[in-house]
C-alpha cells in the first residue's frame, strides 16, 4: 500500500477536568483533542471531497494514551462519493492501515 506518513506538533494543550487536551484555532472555531484512556490508542479520521477532480482526499493520526504522536496517514482515492461515504470509506481504508502499521484499535 502507498502510505505517506507526516509527523504533527500539537500547537496548544490545556488542562481541562485534570486531562490535558490540544486545541487548535480552526476558524473561528476552536478545534479540541483529547487523549483515550491508559493504555489505548485512538484514530482520528477526516475527508474532504473535490466534486470537479472526482477524488476524495483523507487523513488519519493515531496517538497514544498520553498524546502521544504514533502514525499518520494522507490518501487520495479516485472517484465521486457522498460525503457520508467518504467518511465512511475514510474509516474503513484508516482502520486496514493501522493494522498494517501493527496498531490493533
Amino acid at each position: 500500500m502507498d502510505y505517506k506518513l507526516y509527523i504533527v506538533e500539537i500547537k496548544e494543550v490545556k488542562t481541562v477536568s485534570n486531562r490535558e487536551i490540544s486545541c487548535l484555532e480552526v476558524g473561528r472555531r476552536e478545534a479540541c483533542w483529547s487523549p483515550p484512556s491508559n493504555g489505548g490508542f485512538k484514530l482520528n479520521v477526516d475527508a474532504a471531497i473535490n466534486k470537479d477532480m472526482r477524488t476524495m482526499d483523507f487523513g488519519a493520526i493515531i496517538r497514544d494514551s498520553k498524546g502521544e504522536f504514533i502514525a499518520a496517514l494522507s490518501k487520495k482515492i479516485v472517484g465521486a462519493l457522498s460525503p457520508e461515504m467518504a467518511e465512511a470509506k475514510a474509516v474503513g481504508v484508516a482502520l486496514s492501515w493501522a493494522r498494517y502499521v501493527g496498531i490493533n484499535l
